[in-house]
């Protein structure tokens, strides 16, 4: 599993999500609820439910905002 947290005051809309790293990938698992609310979290379920974390891990996502507009991101985690 896998938990996202929207620190703004608008409704993000996810419309892909993928976390890789040396040892395994995984995308985000179709749900009917792709939207996170502002100021809250949703936990997101991967497809690839053997995932191994790592200690670098990076995760990529595309998502619309309230305005219509497209995102695209990539961010390391530890």
């Amino acid at each position: 599993r896998l938990e996202l947290y929207n620190p703004t005051p608008y409704y993000l809309n996810i419309t892909s999500l993928k976390i890789k790293n040396n040892l395994s990938k995984s995308n985000l698992k179709n749900q009917n609820n792709n939207i996170i609310q502002p100021f809250s979290k949703n936990e997101y379920n991967l497809k690839n439910k053997d995932f191994k974390i790592s200690h670098s891990n990076q995760l990529s996502y595309n998502l619309i905002d309230d305005y219509g507009t497209h995102h695209s991101y990539t961010i390391n985690i530890n």
